[in-house]
């Protein structure tokens, strides 16, 4: 029982993680297509 509640928040922080650098990655994506279409 002890080992998922070690690695439960380890996986929620690597996922929060991912989600927040994806959304990055998203508005890199949006200015970098705005850059070139001026």
């Amino acid at each position: 029982m002890e080992v998922p509640l070690l690695i439960y928040p380890q996986v929620t922080r690597v996922s929060l993680m991912f989600n927040i650098w994806k959304k990055d990655l998203d508005t890199v994506r949006l200015i970098a297509f705005h850059a070139e279409m001026r």
